[in-house]
């Protein structure tokens, strides 16, 4: 009994580090993302998206998708 218990103890415990290092993550990629769009760096920008991102949105009442080096293009020229 005492073993399951302590099986039952490392998994949780596991499971609850392996969320925490996954909000880090996110939490890194948000603020990549966020910073290289205020600071206009294009290398922030880069590494908040994986090269074949693709961009989805709204012009008007067409859906638009847009690959990321040509998105990161427009985002950049201010650089």
């Amino acid at each position: 009994m005492k073993a399951g218990f302590l099986v039952l103890f490392m998994v949780v415990s596991s499971l609850s580090f392996a969320q925490q290092n996954e909000i880090e993550a996110i939490t890194k990629t948000v603020n990549l993302y966020f910073e290289g769009m205020i600071q206009r760096d294009r290398t922030m920008l880069e590494e908040a998206f994986h090269s074949d991102a693709r961009l989805i949105g709204y012009r008007g009442e067409t859906i638009t998708v847009t690959p990321f080096e040509i998105w990161l293009q427009g985002q950049s020229q201010g650089l």
